[in-house]
């Protein structure tokens, strides 16, 4: 880890304008906060906590605890602010319901990185706003999705009971499906929620 060889003087983190899905926006929370901290785990912390999640539910906060890094919990750091700090609404963090299903859409991954997740989800919102959906079709992403390959490839060979269900790989990671087997490719790194809209779009 970066912080056991350079340890910062100051860390800031930016919550004047939040996202709570990806780095690429989304769901845009304002807070009107900037925090400033002398170490990067207790500004961690407390953007977590901000966002209602406790140290033992962000497993990297976890682990940089239980290195020494920095403090074990919100308790132990010293919060000096004019006011209470602003916290996200729960129901807006941890939705129990996925907030556009599309129901002929599968996705089969394995390390898939945020900008391609992200662009997934632009793309399945935009789909759900025009109330269209891909007909039973199956998306292979994320780079380590060969330790997966076991579970679409008797799909490509032989189909399911009711149907053979069309593949599409996503992103330069996965362009090794394409190469050996018979089904779509959409290219990029990360790959762009245009890209994906109008694959999708086409098929519904």
């Amino acid at each position: 880890d970066l912080n056991t060889v350079i340890i910062p003087d100051l860390t800031i983190v930016d919550a004047i304008l939040c996202s709570l899905e990806w780095e690429l926006g989304g769901m845009p929370v304002r807070l009107n906060t900037v925090l400033a901290a002398k170490n990067v785990l207790a500004a961690d912390i407390v953007a977590a906590s901000m966002l209602g999640y406790r140290i033992d539910e962000v497993e990297h906060l976890l682990l940089a605890a239980q290195a020494h890094l920095g403090p074990a919990d919100l308790e132990e750091i010293k919060i000096i602010s004019p006011k209470k700090l602003k916290e996200v609404q729960s129901d807006r963090v941890n939705s129990k319901e996925f907030p556009f299903y599309l129901p002929g859409l599968e996705v089969i991954e394995k390390g898939t990185c945020s900008s391609c997740k992200g662009a997934l989800l632009a793309a399945m919102r935009r789909l759900y706003k025009e109330r269209s959906s891909p007909d039973c079709t199956i998306l292979l992403m994320g780079q380590r999705l060969r330790d997966r390959e076991c579970e679409f490839v008797p799909i490509i060979k032989y189909g399911t009971v009711k149907s053979k269900k069309p593949l599409v790989s996503i992103g330069r990671c996965c362009r090794w499906v394409a190469a050996h087997y018979p089904i779509e490719h959409i290219k990029g790194c990360p790959v762009k929620a245009e890209a994906i809209y109008r694959y999708l779009r086409m098929i519904s």
